[in-house]
């Protein structure tokens, strides 16, 4: 298991899988010029997740993923 892997499942609120379903959701907005807001990809994760993010998890996602 890689530490990327390790982390995903152990202390992130996604795992790697839902991350690039985010990922993917902003690159489709990104493609039709609207760029998406924190609170955006906040609301889309948390759909993904089926869980409230923290009020952080947006920043430390954008640093994990230039």
């Amino acid at each position: 298991m890689s530490r990327a892997d390790f982390l995903s499942e152990s202390i992130q609120c996604l795992s790697t899988d839902q991350e690039r379903v985010v990922i993917g959701f902003i690159n489709k907005l990104t493609n039709r010029n609207c760029i998406p807001t924190s609170q955006i990809v906040k609301n889309v994760a948390e759909e993904v997740a089926g869980q409230a993010v923290g009020k952080n998890w947006v920043g430390r996602f954008v640093q994990r993923y230039k």
